[in-house]
């Protein structure tokens, strides 16, 4: 059994991640992400080097922008909204570099992994195989926004495996609902 659940909104202007341990499901952490907005969500939006590393991600973006100029690193956004178009590549905003567009879902799923666990860790020691994943995708979706979602969650290293049981994807409304549902 998972010790620790941790959701991840990958959402189309806004992304955070929150987590609950196992023995207090009750007490839900929001993570804490700088700039992040009330809602705990930080714009999704990320900046990648030459090399495809993750440079800058949510409001760091705009703040690294402005300081070292537009043209430094390749500034990706509207991530989400081109997997519902079911595109396959994405163009930066700034540049002309074109990249699969899983891959920059999965720095962007890697940025919130890392961020979910180095919290975490500052609570309990724990391992990466006692984490249990919860990402939100549209119920609109159909298999191939969630074939893709599913191979980024892998590379981002969320699971090894399709069929590894520690990643669960939950639909927004569903989410929601229950969300209102918990906080009355």
């Amino acid at each position: 059994m998972a010790e620790v659940v941790v959701g991840i909104d990958f959402g189309s202007s806004g992304s955070g991640f929150a987590y609950a341990f196992n023995d207090n499901k009750d007490e839900i952490n929001h993570g804490m992400i700088h700039g992040a907005n009330v809602d705990n969500k930080v714009p999704t939006e990320i900046i990648l080097d030459d090399n495809n590393k993750t440079v800058k991600f949510g409001v760091e973006c705009i703040e690294y922008l402005e300081k070292k100029g537009l043209k430094a690193g390749h500034y990706f956004k509207e991530i989400k909204m081109n997997l519902y178009e079911k595109k396959t590549e994405i163009q930066a905003k700034n540049s002309e570099k074109i990249l699969p567009l899983k891959l920059v879902i999965q720095r962007v799923l890697e940025k919130l992994k890392d961020l979910a666990i180095g919290e975490i860790k500052k609570n309990r020691l724990i391992s990466q195989n006692s984490i249990k994943y919860v990402v939100t995708i549209p119920a609109i979706w159909e298999e191939f926004q969630k074939s893709i979602m599913m191979e980024a969650c892998i590379n981002a290293g969320l699971i090894k495996e399709e069929d590894d049981k520690s990643l669960f994807f939950a639909l927004e409304p569903e989410a929601a609902s229950y969300y209102c549902l918990k906080n009355k």
